[in-house]
């Protein structure tokens, strides 16, 4: 699967990977108007077969932070598994590789448009990697910005309480409080 040879899913169908684009004035691009889902598929020589890892999982997870971010759009789960399975056929992947889905908003709109959607999928060559495993832990702690964001919440688009919840306390501003020191 080299680059020149490789095919991408955009937007309904295969094109080359040279031809895959979308517009610089598109949400997606302006204001990070997406959001996207990475799986893997592994090459099984002994079967000759590549084995896609948790399809659905990954294709409910990708439709959930979709609905997240309120993107509004008529892909269903069966559109976007065939997706994922025609550009695997397509570029006739015969090694481990890493897909990456990306519904974005394709329209040249503002921060808070919710379409029209576009959905790009990529399959790249990727080893499995054979690292000692790490530890992780988990806990949970409250920012000054988790409860100023909530107080503006219902004013916001998911979009603009991602950025507020990000920046720095200063940023925040509404109609109520800019002018004020």
């Amino acid at each position: 699967m080299t680059t020149p040879n490789r095919y991408l899913y955009l937007d309904g169908k295969l094109v080359p990977y040279a031809d895959a684009r979308i517009h610089v004035q598109s949400t997606a691009v302006k204001y990070g108007g997406s959001v996207f889902e990475g799986l893997r598929a592994y090459w099984n020589p002994a079967h000759e077969e590549l084995y896609v890892f948790r399809l659905k999982e990954h294709v409910d997870r990708l439709l959930g932070s979709m609905r997240l971010m309120r993107m509004k759009h008529s892909l269903t789960r069966e559109e976007i598994e065939r997706s994922i399975i025609d550009v695997l056929r397509k570029n006739e992947a015969r090694e481990d590789v890493h897909i990456r889905q990306t519904a974005y908003l394709a329209g040249d709109g503002d921060m808070d448009d919710t379409g029209p959607v576009g959905l790009s999928v990529d399959a790249r060559p990727r080893k499995a990697t054979q690292k000692p495993g790490i530890a992780v832990g988990v806990s949970s702690w409250t920012t000054t910005m988790t409860s100023v964001v909530g107080v503006f919440q219902r004013r916001m688009t998911p979009r603009q309480a991602c950025v507020c919840a990000v920046s720095p306390p200063y940023v925040v501003m509404t109609r109520e409080t800019s002018g004020r020191r």
